[in-house]
């Protein structure tokens, strides 16, 4: 050690640590252990640095080892729990830091570590109860409130979620973490512009964040400022090469403007993502698009139901390629596209799991087959309903076959941001329901159905028969036309060639593109859009308009 003392020495070394200088604490901290060894402060502080150095499994060796020199330090037994969590090891994690806890009830930083081992296992009630135990312990807890704040967005509770994150900002001004999640939650409360300065706070206070970055991009494609997201998405990328929802979010961007073929393979980052988990593990190799030659080719959707109807139009295409098609849908989607498409085996969570030599997503079917603006595959219907199920309700509806009939779909999950921003509220189809011999008849699944009952539309509600998508193209084949947000059943009406109508939220699903009234997807559809967030009543004025004239040329004939 020189002329310097020990307790000299671990004073500087304290000092690099705090000072982020780590690789020069960890000298001095091994000249210390070397002079003067089984020090548990010493050993502690290196753990500490080895662990944030990336050297986790030095990291806990050491701090065991100062355990052992110190078995009821309840702060020693935290960190050595919280490391143990995030080396992977989160069970192991757990029962140290219940330990700690046990030896020192109100230990904010156990409680805090607790808490994140526990939302590690899923267990997001125990993490919230623990976070809020740190709270208690430990007022001015920044780091606590930030992740109180974060699990309460996730299960979105926003407004309590702003409330513990404002608080981890107040303690802790320069918190770029609390910034992204305070711009996170204001924007799933719609507050974009408040978002943006969140947003843009973080990345003053770091300008390496490339999640800062990437929720930035996000915010400004929501107000339709393109140009600017496209930016901060490129940015996100340069500063983290291997980030698929950047890379996914400059795909969706690309297709949004027309540019079909680049989008097309920037979008394969999202088989890269864990956001919805299959139904079955994928064993197949990937299928490059060459000739099958009898192979068998499982072809899967991997989003949503909307998504797999818009795809499932290249079926025909692939099986053209020579080989036996069978696919895994959810099961919404089985009897309807078994019947439509002649596929030889369709596979749901249900059912077995679905064999085949080589494997695609639906959504990558696109780029290999090459698609672009000019060449979409659009032929219309290439879904059908099973003839049974149309006459059923061709039955259904004879009781006044005067009346122009209009399938309605209003709300998607609400629980979701993207489906939140392009539902409608209820009483905007009121209008609607007033015109002469028009009847409303609801399409309309999941939660949002029962607002019908204290609507006072008058809509006409038989979704309680609906069992799948197939009972749906039943009805639909009978309509006159469907007047939809943007969800599974427009996909669906514009694959069966049914006049459609189909509203859009002022900042688009690629799919839909930009300032166009049609759809390149499906020749018997119209877009309606909103010229400003979150003004629904333009395009329903139009719509009512337009639906007033179609019903007087109905009662004219």
């Amino acid at each position: 050690m020189g002329e310097m003392r020990a307790d000299e020495a671990f004073a500087t070394a304290t000092g690099h640590y705090n000072a982020g200088r780590l690789r020069e604490a960890e000298v001095l901290l091994e000249r210390i252990l070397g002079a003067v060894p089984d020090q548990p402060q010493v050993l502690h502080m290196l753990a500490l640095v080895m662990h944030q150095l990336g050297r986790g499994s030095g990291g806990i060796e050491l701090i065991r080892h100062a355990i052992d020199l110190r078995p009821n330090d309840a702060g020693l037994r935290s960190n050595l729990g919280a490391m143990l969590a995030g080396s992977g090891e989160v069970d192991k994690g757990v029962a140290e830091l219940r330990q700690a806890i046990l030896l020192d009830p109100n230990l904010a930083d156990a409680h805090n570590n607790l808490g994140n081992a526990l939302k590690m296992l899923g267990n997001a009630d125990e993490a919230l109860a623990e976070y809020r135990r740190a709270v208690a312990s430990r007022t001015n807890y920044a780091e606590a409130h930030n992740n109180l704040g974060s699990v309460l967005h996730e299960h979105g509770r926003f407004d309590e979620a702003l409330v513990e994150l404002s608080r981890a900002i107040q303690i802790r001004p320069a918190y770029p973490e609390a910034c992204n999640n305070l711009g996170n939650t204001l924007q799933d409360l719609g507050r974009l512009e408040e978002a943006i300065q969140s947003y843009r706070k973080a990345i003053t206070l770091r300008p390496s964040y490339a999640e800062a970055h990437y929720h930035l991009g996000v915010c400004l494609r929501s107000l339709n400022r393109l140009n600017e997201a496209m930016k901060e998405f490129r940015i996100a990328l340069e500063l983290r090469p291997r980030y698929p929802e950047a890379m996914w979010a400059v795909g969706f961007l690309m297709l949004l403007t027309g540019d079909f073929t680049n989008g097309w393979r920037a979008l394969e980052a999202r088989l890269q993502l864990a956001y919805k988990p299959l139904l079955f593990d994928l064993a197949q190799s990937a299928w490059d698009g060459s000739a099958l030659d009898g192979k068998a080719i499982l072809l899967y959707g991997e989003q949503g139901l909307g998504d797999t109807i818009q795809f499932a139009r290249y079926v025909p295409m692939v099986k053209a390629r020579g080989g036996l098609v069978v696919m895994a849908c959810p099961s919404p989607l089985k009897r309807l596209l078994q019947e439509s498409l002649g596929i030889e085996y369709i596979a749901t969570e249900r059912d077995p799991v679905p064999m085949g030599d080589v494997r695609c997503a639906l959504m990558s079917l696109p780029r290999i087959f090459q698609t672009t603006l000019d060449n979409i595959p659009a032929q219309v219907p290439y879904i059908a309903a099973d003839p049974a199920l149309s006459q059923k309700w061709r039955g259904r509806l004879a009781d006044d076959a005067a009346r122009f009939n209009v399938g309605v779909v209003w709300a998607g999950n609400r629980r979701h941001l993207n489906d939140r921003n392009r539902s409608v509220p209820l009483d905007h189809f009121a209008p609607m329901a007033q015109i002469p011999d028009v009847r409303l008849i609801s399409l309309q699944k999941g939660p949002a159905a029962a607002e019908i009952k204290t609507s006072g539309t008058g809509i006409v509600d038989w979704t309680a028969e609906l069992s799948d998508l197939a009972e749906t193209a039943g009805l639909i084949a009978n309509l006159d036309l469907v007047i939809s947000v943007d969800t599974s059943v427009a996909h669906l009406a514009g694959a069966m060639a049914k006049p459609t109508w189909t509203l859009l939220p002022f900042a688009p699903d690629w799919r839909w593109m930009l300032n166009r009234s049609d759809s390149p997807w499906y020749p018997t559809m119209r877009l309606f859009r909103q010229p400003a967030p979150g003004d629904w009543h333009t395009p329903l004025r139009q719509i009512t308009e337009e639906l007033s004239r179609l019903a007087g040329q109905n009662r004219a004939t």
